[in-house]
């Protein structure tokens, strides 16, 4: 069966993380199946391994695992930290290795993809709690993200946060990857009872 993950892409502090889990749990009242994606970066910094965020092909490879964890029991998920992220992190050298990982990655699922863009609440809300970037290089890293070639063979769903819950699922269950998806579960819910 096709897999499908609803990435939100954005720069730290944008509230990527509390957009994930209030649209996972709005997706489960409306009796849809979803996981939702650990960060793995974050995973590192919060066990005191914040050394290990210079080896990004290392990263992917965790984030890699977290996708195919949830991936395993869900047909649906959302990540709050999209494996083309690590494109951003990589060290020159480690480019190439981290660029295979992610497309090897990427094969395993079709994507639905948002970017959650930093706004004057973000500023007032943004800590350092589990973080490495300051807010002001959040910023510059928002606006490479948006300038960068590395996201332009991706389709955005630009939001921010005050964009509702409920308008950002419509405009999932609009996306033609969405229709794509439930037709492909239809047609083997379909198969399934003729067996």
């Amino acid at each position: 069966m096709n897999k499908l993950v609803i990435n939100i892409y954005g720069s730290p502090g944008a509230g990527k993380s509390t957009l994930a889990k209030n649209l996972k749990k709005y997706m489960r009242e409306k009796r849809i199946d979803v996981g939702l994606i650990s960060e793995f970066a974050t995973e590192l910094i919060e066990n005191n391994q914040k050394e290990r965020l210079k080896d990004q092909p290392y990263v992917t490879k965790g984030q890699m695992l977290n996708i195919a964890k949830v991936l395993k029991e869900h047909d649906i998920a959302i990540s709050d930290s999209p494996i083309e992220l690590g494109k951003f992190y990589c060290d020159p050298k480690d480019k190439k290795r981290t660029n295979e990982l992610i497309k090897k990655c990427k094969n395993f699922y079709t994507s639905i993809n948002f970017f959650l863009k930093l706004d004057k609440q973000a500023k007032q809300d943004y800590t350092m709690e589990s973080r490495v970037h300051t807010y002001a290089q959040s910023q510059k890293l928002q606006e490479r993200m948006l300038a960068s070639s590395i996201l332009r063979d991706e389709t955005f769903m630009i939001i921010d946060r005050n964009t509702q819950i409920k308008e950002v699922l419509k405009m999932i269950e609009k996306s033609k990857q969405w229709k794509e998806h439930q037709n492909q579960s239809k047609g083997l819910e379909l198969w399934t009872k003729t067996q």
